[in-house]
C-alpha cells in the first residue's frame, strides 16, 4: 500500500481518504486502491463484519440459512469473495462460495435455490477497469428492498475503522465450494425460456455473441451448445474473463465501441444480429443488419421487440394468462404499455432500479394478484421468467435469438419487425440528458435547482401543455382538477406528463452529482417523433441550465 500511495497525487491521496467509501441502498462501489473512499481488502472487510452483525442480529434462523457469494471477472473479484467468505465464516456464519467468475443473475437464482439468508455479486457492472463493487442481495434474490438496505446500511457505519477489521481469520469449516450441479441447474431453467426449441435448432440465423471478456461467455456457450444452435458465433478474443478489458474501450453494451470486434465478425460471416452482454451478464445490448450495416437498438426498442414477441408465442400457444402482467420503470417507454394493452395484459410502474421488480414479484408470492410475464428498463435490463430476481442477459440472449429466427422465417428482419409495431401502437423515442454539475457543492445545486422547479411547476413545455405532475417526493399526482397518491416509495424525482402523451422525469443521482433528463414522445411517424423529441429536448435543457444556475 505504501508504494502504491508514493505513486499518488496529493489530490488524489485527498480524495482517497477524505470519506469512508458510501455503502448505498443497492451496495458499494469505487477505484481500487488504498484509502477509505476506495476499494480494497480493508474497505470490503468492513462491510462484511457489518453485513454479519446485520445477519446475526436477524437471529439464529436466519444465520443457519448462511450467505452465497458469486464475483465477476474484474480486478480483485475473487480476492474480495474470499475476504467477505473469510469474516462471514468468523460469525459461524455458512457461506457457499463460487471458485470461477459467474454471472449476476445466476448469484440471484443461486440465493433462492440454495435458500440462503443472503447474497453477495462482486462486480462495478459495466464500469471502467479500475472500478469494482459488490452488491448484497436479499432472501428472494432481489437487490435488498429500502428498509432492509437501510438497515443493513446503519450498521455498517457503526462499524469500527476499517484498520480493526483485519483481526479475524476464516473458519474454513462454514465455507463450502459450490460445484457444477447450481451451473446445471440455472442452465436448464435458461431452456426453458425458449418457446420452439426446434425453431432453434434449425434455422439458419447467423448470431454473434460477445460476452465483452465479462462471466457470462462460458454460460451462454453451455447453453448453445444443449440447444444445438448451429449458427451461433462467438467473438473468441472476448470470450475469456479478463478485467483488464483489452479489447474493448467500453465494456457497456449499451455503446457502439462495445460492438466493434462483433462488428467484424458479423460482417465476415453476414451475421443477420448481434449480442453483446455488459461484465457481469445482467444487461444485454442488440444490433441488427439493416442496410449494409449493423443498426444498434437502444434498450427501450429492444424490450418492445422482445415484449411482443413473448407475449405474441404466449398467444400462439394458448398460455396466455387472464391476469397477466408487465413491470417497467417510470422512465422507460410508454411503447411497452401500448403493446402489452393490445394483448389485454396490464402494465405497472415502478421506481427505477430493477430491485423495484423484484420486490413486486416477491410481493406477489404471499398476495398473489398477477402472472409475471416480463419486466424491464431502458438500461438494458430484461427479465423473462423470474427464477432469477435481477435483470438476466442470459435469458435475453437467447429469447432474442428466438425472436430473431421468428422473424427469419418470414422474411423479416428484426428492424422490419420494429417498423411494423410502430404501426401498430405508433411511434415512440425517447432521450436520456445527463447533466454534471462539478465542484463539491454539486449536489446541493441539483436539490436547489429541484425545489425551484416544484416551487414553480410549469404550465407549458416546448408550447403543448402540462396535463400532470408526478412528484414521488411527494407522492402526489397533480392534474388541474385533481391530486392523487401515488403508492410507490419516496424518490426525488418529478415527472411531466403532456397532453400529446409527452412525458418528462428529472431524477438525479443518488451517489454523484450528476441529475438526468429523461423525455419520452409519441406520433405517427418517425420523422415527426424524432422532430418533437428534439424540441422537447433542447426546451428542457434550456429550462433547467437556467434552474441550475440560479
Amino acid at each position: 500500500m505504501k508504494n502504491q500511495l508514493s505513486k499518488m497525487s496529493q489530490t488524489e491521496i485527498e480524495d482517497a481518504f477524505y470519506q469512508d467509501l458510501a455503502f448505498g441502498t443497492g451496495g458499494m462501489r469505487g477505484i481500487l486502491g488504498p484509502g477509505t473512499n476506495r476499494m480494497n481488502v480493508l474497505t470490503v472487510r468492513r462491510a462484511a463484519h457489518g453485513i454479519a452483525t446485520y445477519i446475526k442480529s436477524l437471529g439464529d434462523e436466519f444465520v443457519k440459512k448462511g450467505f452465497v457469494i458469486a464475483f465477476d471477472n474484474r480486478r480483485m473479484s475473487k480476492e474480495f469473495s474470499l475476504e467477505v467468505a473469510s469474516v462471514l465464516s468468523t460469525y459461524e456464519i455458512p457461506v457457499y462460495l463460487y471458485d470461477a467468475p459467474r454471472t449476476t443473475p445466476q448469484l440471484s437464482y443461486s440465493v433462492r435455490a440454495l435458500g440462503t439468508a443472503m447474497g453477495m455479486m462482486i462486480t462495478a457492472s459495466h464500469n471502467p477497469p479500475e472500478y469494482n463493487g459488490l452488491k448484497v442481495y436479499g432472501s428472494d434474490g432481489a437487490q435488498l428492498n429500502l428498509k432492509d438496505a437501510e438497515d443493513l446500511v446503519h450498521i455498517i457505519y457503526q462499524m469500527d475503522a476499517p484498520e480493526r477489521v483485519m483481526e479475524s481469520e476464516a473458519n474454513t469449516s462454514f465455507i463450502q465450494t459450490i460445484n457444477y450441479k447450481m451451473d446445471v441447474a440455472y442452465q436448464q431453467e435458461v431452456t426453458n425460456v425458449i418457446f420452439s426449441k426446434e425453431r432453434l435448432k434449425e434455422t439458419n440465423l447467423k448470431v454473434v455473441f460477445t460476452p465483452l471478456h465479462g462471466a457470462s461467455g462460458e454460460t451462454v456457450a453451455s447453453i448453445a451448445e444443449q440447444l444445438q444452435l448451429q449458427h451461433f458465433h462467438y467473438v473468441e478474443d472476448q470470450m475469456k474473463p479478463d478485467g483488464e478489458f483489452p479489447t474493448v474501450r467500453s465494456a457497456n453494451p449499451e455503446e457502439q465501441d462495445a460492438f466493434q470486434l462483433a462488428i467484424k465478425k458479423g460482417t465476415e460471416l453476414e451475421a443477420d444480429v448481434l449480442i453483446a452482454v455488459d461484465p457481469d451478464g445482467d444487461r444485454v445490448g442488440l444490433a441488427v443488419w439493416h442496410e449494409g450495416g449493423y443498426q444498434l437498438l437502444n434498450g427501450n426498442e429492444t424490450g418492445a421487440l422482445a415484449l411482443n414477441f413473448l407475449l405474441s408465442q404466449h398467444l400462439e400457444n394458448g398460455t396466455l394468462p387472464e391476469d397477466g402482467m408487465i413491470f417497467k420503470t417510470i422512465v422507460t417507454s410508454e411503447m411497452g404499455r401500448a403493446i402489452a394493452s393490445t394483448y389485454g395484459v396490464d402494465t405497472e410502474n415502478v421506481l427505477t432500479g430493477f430491485k423495484f421488480i423484484g420486490e413486486k414479484i416477491r410481493e406477489n408470492e404471499s398476495a398473489r394478484r398477477f402472472t409475471y410475464l416480463f419486466g424491464y428498463e431502458e438500461s438494458y435490463g430484461y427479465l423473462v421468467k423470474p427464477f432469477a430476481r435481477d435483470k438476466d442477459a442470459v435469458q435475453m440472449v437467447f429469447l432474442l435469438t428466438e425472436m430473431a429466427a421468428y422473424y427469419k422465417e418470414q422474411n423479416l428482419t428484426l428492424f422490419d419487425a420494429l417498423q411494423s409495431l410502430y404501426k401498430k401502437v405508433g411511434v415512440y423515442k425517447e432521450k436520456l440528458i445527463s447533466v454534471t454539475v462539478p465542484g463539491a457543492s454539486g449536489a446541493e445545486v441539483i436539490a436547489k435547482a429541484l425545489e425551484s422547479v416544484r416551487e414553480d411547476l410549469p404550465k407549458e413545455m416546448a408550447n403543448t401543455t402540462v396535463e400532470h405532475v408526478e412528484d414521488y417526493l411527494s407522492q402526489v399526482r397533480k392534474s388541474r382538477e385533481n391530486v392523487n397518491s401515488i403508492s410507490l416509495p419516496r424518490a426525488n424525482v418529478i415527472k411531466f406528463i403532456l397532453e400529446d402523451e409527452t412525458w418528462v422525469c428529472l431524477r438525479p443521482s443518488g451517489t454523484e452529482p450528476k441529475i438526468k433528463y429523461y423525455i419520452g414522445v409519441k406520433n405517427d411517424s418517425l420523422s415527426k417523433a424524432e422532430e418533437h423529441l428534439l424540441k422537447v429536448a433542447n426546451w428542457v435543457e434550456s429550462w433547467m441550465k437556467v434552474k441550475l444556475q440560479s
